[in-house]
């Protein structure tokens, strides 16, 4: 809603789909955040229209929600380079059960589609796959990571 808000607006806004560091321990949660163009500053601010003070008092959020530091919040396509590097282990990203670097992968596409202005639903049934459908051959890790460099 309020990236809709923010372009009704004419403010450059955009969806991110990625993972935040704050919504659980020792994991990157799979999450939606809201980015807008600060021309004063000359950068893309990240915003988690999501938290309020009783969830910022639960989850002891120390930042401030309207400018949501980069090192809270991943994004699916830093998350699949991360991954793919080997700075993030991949099982701690993810949604209850769902984790893995498929996941990564689902994220990723999510991302790459968001800032492409075609933003899917967070409750999509991609996550649910079932094997094979999660298995990641060479073919597709070498599509990802062209994606993800080109993101």
């Amino acid at each position: 809603m309020l990236c809709a808000v923010l372009r009704h607006h004419d403010v450059p806004a955009r969806l991110r789909c990625g993972f935040g560091r704050y919504l659980a321990a020792n994991r990157h949660e799979d999450h939606w955040v809201c980015q807008y163009w600060a021309s004063g500053e000359q950068r893309w601010v990240l915003v988690d229209a999501q938290l309020d003070q009783l969830q910022r008092d639960h989850l002891k959020v120390d930042f401030d929600p309207t400018d949501v530091p980069r090192a809270a919040f991943t994004t699916g396509v830093d998350a699949w380079r991360l991954c793919r590097d080997r700075s993030i282990d991949p099982e701690q990203l993810g949604h209850g059960t769902a984790t893995g670097l498929f996941f990564a992968r689902v994220n990723l596409v999510r991302d790459l589609l968001a800032l492409g202005k075609i933003e899917t639903s967070a409750w999509d049934t991609w996550r649910v796959a079932c094997e094979p459908g999660r298995a990641l051959d060479d073919t597709v890790l070498h599509l990802c990571d062209s994606l993800a460099a080109a993101g």
